[in-house]
C-alpha cells in the first residue's frame, strides 16, 4: 500500500494527514518539514489525521510527540489527533501520547479543506540515525514502558552514531540499516 502526508493551514490552525502506511523513510524526513512548522509565526494551533492511517512506525510517532511538545510549550495549545482506527488508538495510549495530545477516536476526518502532499526528501544516512534516534528518545520520555521497550534500540542508534563520528563519513540513507528484527 502507498502513502502519502498531506498539509493545509487555515488561519491559525495547521492540519496534517497520514495516509495509508506511514513508514521510517518518510518518519526521518518529516523532521525537517516540522522544523519549519514551528517556525510558521500563524501556526498556534495543530491536528493531526490518522483516520486513513493503516499503520504508523515508531519513528513517526516519535517525531509526532516532539512537534506536539514543541508547538504546546510555544502556543500553549494542546495539539488534536484524530484516529478510527482502535489498534492505532490503543497504540497511542499505551505509548502516552494522551498525555501530550487530545486524542479523538470519534471524529472521523479533518474538516474538507484543500490539502497538499508533502513531497520529502531522503536524508543521508547520519544525519537519518541522528533523528531516528531522537524521536526514540523522546517516546522513551513518555512513560516508563517505552524506555523498557526502547532502551536496546536507542543502544544500537548510539553505537552507530559513534561510528559515524569517528568515520566522519556520510552514506547515502538505507531503511534496512535501520531496521531491526
Amino acid at each position: 500500500m502507498s502513502s502519502k502526508i498531506l498539509f493545509a493551514e487555515h488561519k491559525s490552525t495547521c492540519f496534517l494527514k497520514m495516509v495509508g502506511e506511514v513508514r521510517l523513510t518518510q518518519g526521518i524526513a518529516l523532521a525537517d518539514f516540522f522544523t519549519k512548522l514551528l517556525d510558521k509565526p500563524n501556526c498556534h494551533k495543530l491536528v493531526i489525521d490518522l483516520s486513513a492511517t493503516k499503520t504508523i512506525d515508531s519513528t513517526t510517532l516519535g517525531l509526532l510527540a516532539k512537534l506536539s511538545i514543541q508547538l504546546k510549550k510555544r502556543h500553549q495549545q494542546t495539539p488534536s489527533l484524530i484516529s478510527v482506527n482502535d489498534d492505532i488508538t490503543r497504540l497511542l495510549i499505551s505509548m502516552g501520547f494522551d498525555q501530550i495530545l487530545m486524542i479523538n477516536p470519534k471524529n472521523t476526518s479533518s474538516p474538507n479543506i484543500p490539502m497538499r502532499e508533502l513531497f520529502l526528501e531522503n536524508s543521508d544516512e547520519q544525519t537519518s540515525c541522528s533523528r531516528i534516534l531522537d524521536a526514540h528518545r523522546m517516546l522513551m520520555k513518555l512513560n516508563g514502558n517505552n524506555k523498557k521497550v526502547f532502551r536496546q534500540l536507542i543502544h544500537q542508534l548510539e553505537q552507530q552514531q559513534k561510528k559515524y563520528k569517528d568515520s566522519n563519513t556520510k552514506k547515502e540513507y538505507k531503511s534496512s540499516d535501520f531496521l531491526t528484527t
